[in-house]
């Protein structure tokens, strides 16, 4: 499991908002307790590891070798303020051949879910949910994918 780098705006910590298509902000005294990237590698590499198709899904840190890392770009992480409040997730991931050091497969995935109330913590619930359906439909996609390649 590789690193999923974030635009600068989202390294702080602070919850973001975007209100039309030029206007954002974020939140000043509420934060994450990690950074959104990192929010989003431990959701994969928890979910890949429940998930029992792989002998072994480690972090790409520990020095043992795989066949493959995944990795991304997590573009957008926040709520988006409109007709409703939804919260947005738009993430891209990749996974690469370690032998071959090619892309091998990559998807981009972006998801809207409504928020139900207008607190943050209704924000924060909806990211939740959002990302657990974005991670699990990723890892769907990668275990049919790799089936494929057995």
């Amino acid at each position: 499991m590789g690193a999923i780098t974030t635009p600068e705006a989202l390294q702080d910590g602070r919850i973001r908002y975007r209100s039309g298509a030029n206007e954002s902000g974020a939140y000043e005294y509420d934060r994450w307790t990690e950074r959104p990237g990192s929010i989003v590698r431990i959701s994969l590499l928890r979910a890949l590891r429940a998930s029992g198709q792989y002998r072994r899904v480690l972090e790409s840190s520990s020095q043992a070798a795989g066949d493959y890392v995944l990795q991304g770009r997590l573009y957008e992480f926040g709520e988006v303020d409109g007709a409703s409040i939804q919260s947005k997730i738009s993430l891209q991931v990749e996974l690469i051949d370690r032998k071959t050091n090619r892309n091998v497969w990559d998807r981009m995935a972006e998801r809207e879910e409504p928020v139900t109330g207008k607190t943050v913590p209704d924000v924060v619930q909806s990211l939740d949910r959002n990302l657990q359906r974005v991670v699990s439909e990723t890892v769907a996609e990668i275990d049919k994918f790799l089936t494929m390649q057995r």
